[in-house]
Parts: structure tokens; C-alpha cells; sequence
């Protein structure tokens, strides 16, 4: 589970021996030091003094805990939720441009999953008898699809978080 917080970011997963344990990775190690210290404050938990150092690693700092005290930290975290928007609540100016970006991207996922949607849902029969006229040349494995250069970084048309499929309805006049 990834976790982005105003304490830091944090990769969270059982560990890999037992089940009851947790992992709580991070990139930096002061955000592991931020969560212990509000672990501590809000939830009374103590996280392990010394942050595991792992430089080989994926993840170079990581705490380990039970289950049950990441549960009770996870609810705490969810209860400091006090902001109305997310990325005003990070003051480092590059954490946040970092977070911009990652919102960026998964905002790029919502606009191909809008896409889909839109064309499963695109039925030519729905258009007024004017309008069917335009789809009658087109099979169903042929109706408007997501570009494949969209999606290839070396197409010209590639702009990840920046386009934006538009729907856009057809005039009667259009059609002629």
C-alpha cells in the first residue's frame, strides 16, 4: 500500500516471513522518523528507535511493527486528515512539485479510464435517425478508440497528463 501524507511517503507491506508484522518502507528516512514520532504522539505506539538502513534495496529505510500497532497507526493517520485539498498541505516545494506529478500521472489513468467507459457506453442506434446515417460505414470493432501513440513516450503526440479525449456532439448540419 502506498501512503502519501503530510508526514511523508510510505510504502507499507507484511513482511515477508511473518504474516503479523509489517513493513513500513520509505525513500527518506525522515519520514520514517516523522510517523514514529506521530505514532508515538497520537497513538501512543512506540515505533523502533533506529530506522533499518537497506542502500541495496529498493526502499533504503524501513521500521518494521505488528500488524495490530500499523492498524491503530493507519486509523490515526486517516483521523489527522484535517485539509480539504491533499497537496496544499505539503510545504516543501519539491515534495510537492514530486506529488504534482504523481497526481499527474494517475490522473492520466482517469482520463483512459473515462475513455473506456465512454466507448463501451457509445451506442449509434442512441443518435437521432439523422445522426445513424454518419455510423452506418463503421463496424463495431472500428468505432473510436485511445490512440496507441498516446500511450508510446517517443510518439509526437505523447503528452502524458495533458490530453484529454473531448466527446464532442455532431449538429444535424454537420451530418449533410
Amino acid at each position: 500500500m502506498w501512503l502519501f501524507t503530510k508526514y511523508g511517503f510510505f510504502s507499507v507491506v507484511q513482511t515477508y516471513d511473518d504474516p503479523e508484522k509489517m513493513m513500513i518502507r520509505g525513500r527518506c528516512r525522515e519520514d520514517l522518523e516523522r510517523l514514529a514520532a506521530f505514532a508515538l504522539d497520537q497513538a501512543a505506539i512506540g515505533l523502533p528507535d533506529n530506522v533499518i538502513e537497506t542502500p541495496k534495496a529498493d526502499y533504503h529505510y524501513r521500521l518494521i511493527c505488528d500488524r495490530a500497532d500499523w492498524l491503530v497507526i493507519a486509523y490515526e493517520l486517516a483521523q489527522d486528515v484535517d485539509y480539504g485539498n491533499f497537496k496544499n498541505q505539503i510545504k516543501d516545494d519539491y515534495r510537492h512539485s514530486l506529488y504534482e506529478r504523481v497526481w499527474g500521472v494517475m490522473r492520466d489513468l482517469q482520463n483512459k479510464c473515462e475513455w473506456e467507459e465512454a466507448q463501451l457506453r457509445f451506442d449509434p442506434d442512441d443518435l437521432p435517425a439523422e445522426g445513424r446515417t454518419y455510423f452506418d460505414d463503421l463496424a463495431d470493432d472500428n468505432l473510436p478508440s485511445l490512440p496507441d501513440e498516446l500511450d508510446d513516450p517517443d510518439s509526437p503526440f505523447y503528452d502524458p497528463g495533458r490530453w484529454l479525449p473531448e466527446l464532442i456532439e455532431i449538429e444535424e448540419d454537420d451530418l449533410d
